[in-house]
C-alpha cells in the first residue's frame, strides 16, 4: 500500500484515497487500493477507508469553491449546491471503484488454476457463474481464478468435460482447445480432446454451440441438439446423434464401447481404471460392436471379460492389478 517509503503510513493512505476519490489514480495505484482492501482481516482498512471518504466529502462539501448567495433563497440554495456536490462526489467514487474493480476482475482473469483429474477418477464441480462441469478420469483443464467481465473462457487441454453452461447473454461461454474454440451462452454440450492423437470430438446435448477451427481450414460450425462434431487425422465430420445418453454414460459410471476400435477401447479402460495396458501379440485383436456399455464399479477384470466374449484374446493381470497383458 505504501508508495513512498519517506512518508508516514497513514499520510500515504490518506493522500493516495483522496486521489483515488479525485479519479486521479494511475491503474497500478487502483489495483493497489482494491488489493489492500480485500486484505482486511481485522476490518481496520475498510474503516480507514471509510473516514478517508468522509473526510473527503467534507472537504468537498465545505470547500472555499462554495459561495453564498445573497437573498432570501441563499440558505436554500446552499443547501441545493451542496447536495449536489455530494452527489458528485458519490458518483466519482462509485465510479472509481467500478472501475478498479473491473480492472481487478481482468487482471485476476489472466490468473488460472489447473485441474487435473487422476486416472481412475473422475469428479464434478460448479464454477463461480454458476457453471456445472463434470470432468472424466485423466482429464486436465484450466480455468481463470474469475471470468472477466466479457467473456467466460476456460481451456480444455486434453481428457472429456460435460459442461452444463449457466445463461449470460452478456458474456459469451468459450472452451478454448488445441483443435477450436467453442462459444456458446448457455447450454449442455460434451467435449473430448486427445491432442497427441489429433483427437477432437464435441456433442450437442441442449441449446446451441458454434466452433471454430485452428487448423489451416479456419472452419465455423454452428451446431443443433444432438449433434456431434469429430476430428480426426485433420478430417471434420458433423453427425446425428442416435442416443444422446451414450454420449455423457460416463458421468454416471459407465464407458461406452460402441463402435470403438479395439485400440480405443483399450485406452478408455486405462484411463478409467488408472491400469497399464500391453498388447503382447503381433496383431491387434477385432472387436465389432454396435451397442454396450461397461460398468466401472464391476472392476477391470469383468471389463476384460466382456470384451473377450466378443473378440478373440486373452489377457493376464500382474498379482498388482497395474498391468494387463492382451495376448
Amino acid at each position: 500500500m505504501c508508495l513512498n517509503s519517506t512518508m508516514q503510513k497513514e499520510q500515504v493512505d490518506i493522500i493516495l484515497l483522496h486521489k483515488y476519490f479525485r479519479c486521479e489514480t494511475s491503474q497500478s495505484e487502483e489495483l493497489a487500493i482494491i488489493h489492500w482492501l480485500s486484505n482486511d482481516p481485522d476490518g481496520s482498512h475498510a474503516k480507514e477507508y471509510k473516514d478517508a471518504r468522509a473526510l473527503f466529502e467534507g472537504l468537498v462539501l465545505y470547500s472555499d469553491g462554495i459561495r453564498p448567495v445573497a437573498g432570501k433563497s441563499s440558505v436554500f440554495k446552499k443547501t441545493i449546491f451542496r447536495v449536489i456536490k455530494f452527489a458528485a462526489a458519490a458518483a466519482i467514487i462509485a465510479a472509481v471503484w467500478f472501475v478498479g474493480r473491473n480492472a481487478l476482475f481482468n487482471e485476476l482473469s489472466n490468473e488460472v488454476e489447473t485441474i487435473k483429474v487422476p486416472a481412475g477418477k473422475s469428479m464434478n464441480m460448479a464454477l463461480a457463474d454458476g457453471t456445472c462441469i463434470w470432468l472424466n478420469s485423466g482429464t486436465e483443464i484450466d480455468i481463470p481464478v474469475v471470468f472477466s467481465n466479457k467473456v467466460r473462457k476456460v481451456r480444455l487441454k486434453s481428457g472429456e468435460v460435460l459442461f452444463d453452461v449457466k445463461k449470460a447473454a452478456s458474456r459469451p461461454f468459450v472452451v478454448d482447445t488445441y483443435a477450436g474454440d467453442i462459444t456458446v451462452l448457455g447450454t449442455k454440450f460434451n467435449v473430448s480432446v486427445e491432442e497427441d492423437r489429433g483427437y477432437f470430438s464435441t456433442a450437442l446435448l441442449e441449446g446451441s454451440v458454434k466452433v471454430n477451427t485452428k487448423d489451416n481450414q479456419r472452419l465455423e460450425f454452428v451446431m443443433s441438439p444432438n449433434e456431434s462434431l469429430t476430428k480426426y487425422n485433420d478430417v471434420w465430420s458433423k453427425e446425428t446423434i442416435s442416443n444422446s445418453e451414450s454420449v455423457i454414460c460416463w458421468t454416471h459410471g459407465l464407458v461406452n464401447i460402441a463402435g470403438l476400435s479395439f485400440e480405443d477401447i483399450l485406452r478408455k479402460l486405462e484411463k478409467t481404471f488408472d491400469i497399464e495396458i500391453v498388447v503382447d501379440r503381433e496383431d491387434m485383436p477385432e472387436i465389432g460392436l454396435s451397442r454396450g456399455k461397461i460398468r466401472t464399479s464391476d472392476g477391470i477384470e469383468h471389463a476384460l471379460q466382456v470384451l473377450a466374449m466378443a473378440s478373440d484374446f486373452k489377457y493376464e493381470i500382474d498379482a498388482d492389478s497395474t498391468v494387463v497383458y492382451i495376448r
